[in-house]
């Protein structure tokens, strides 16, 4: 697998394969990752979904899911480019409220952020 943030496509490429999607559980309870949803309050799984934005595999966005005051919300957005070389490479990421990272904290932090979330999505 891939060690490097710069690069991260191994490891994008096995989740988009082996678990593009996963519900939301908090106190053990499974919830469709759909904002808004009601949940328990208590502690929580992260759940995700990747969605293929144009339907032709170049642009997916990373939809990861919490449970925040007792609601489905996004804990983050990330939004990844495959480039002509087949790399993919991270070109949007928001955190709570819409909150534009890549702006607030830069893209390198911001790779080595979706590189770990990745990668522990896999787990």
């Amino acid at each position: 697998m891939t060690t490097s943030p710069d690069d991260m496509s191994d490891a994008f490429e096995r989740l988009l394969n082996e678990k593009p999607s996963k519900s939301l559980f908090v106190n053990d309870i499974e919830y469709e990752t759909k904002i808004g949803v009601k949940t328990a309050i208590g502690w929580y799984k992260n759940g995700w979904k990747t969605i293929d934005l144009k339907g032709d595999g170049k642009y997916i966005q990373l939809d990861i899911y919490t449970s925040r005051g007792a609601v489905v919300d996004y804990e983050h957005q990330m939004m990844f480019k495959k480039t002509k070389k087949g790399i993919w490479k991270l070109v949007v990421m928001n955190g709570f409220d819409g909150v534009d990272l890549l702006d607030m904290v830069g893209l390198a932090d911001c790779k080595i952020h979706a590189f770990n979330y990745i990668k522990a999505l896999l787990k």
